[in-house]
């Protein structure tokens, strides 16, 4: 990322990276005006239980900034979970960067506030923004790649998204 989006120019930033809808859900990049609720997030031992721990708030401020400058690399980075019909964020679903034998490679993953937990919004996000890294994949390789570069192409397992649950 270039630099931070100036306030007031976040929504025409939105508009360019395109947010998924689903029935309940938006799925759309992160903007500057998220870290105060990321923050929160990340700093909350609940919510960070299966991960690999609680952040401090520097930590997390940079876990948030890391979310900044890889959507704008991978239309399929770790990116906020909004619950429509409050517009609160309860999460992210989306790639992140994971050093494997000493090479990156993405690492698809989801975190969701213990409320948000056990009503279909991982599998609805997930699946969702799944979906946009498939097409992709498409546009950019022909897809040649199996499932896209990241994802679990050697097993065979590739998840196919349900797209009638998505509205673009």
């Amino acid at each position: 990322m270039i630099g931070p989006i100036p306030a007031g120019a976040e929504l025409i930033y939105l508009a360019i990276v395109q947010a998924i809808e689903t029935d309940r859900l938006t799925v759309r990049a992160a903007v500057e005006s998220d870290r105060a609720r990321f923050v929160e997030l990340f700093t909350d031992e609940a919510f960070t239980v299966f991960s690999d721990g609680v952040h401090d708030v520097e930590s997390a401020n940079a876990r948030f900034d890391r979310m900044l400058s890889l959507v704008d690399l991978v239309p399929y980075a770790k990116q906020p979970v909004v619950v429509r019909a409050s517009g609160t964020i309860v999460g992210y679903t989306g790639v992140g960067t994971v050093s494997i034998e000493g090479l990156d490679r993405l690492e698809w993953g989801w975190r969701l506030a213990p409320a948000a937990r056990g009503q279909g919004y991982a599998t609805e996000a997930t699946t969702a923004l799944i979906a946009r890294a498939d097409s992709h994949r498409r546009h950019t390789d022909g897809g040649k790649s199996g499932c896209g570069r990241g994802l679990p192409e050697q097993s065979g397992t590739c998840p196919r998204p349900a797209s009638r649950a998505l509205r673009t």
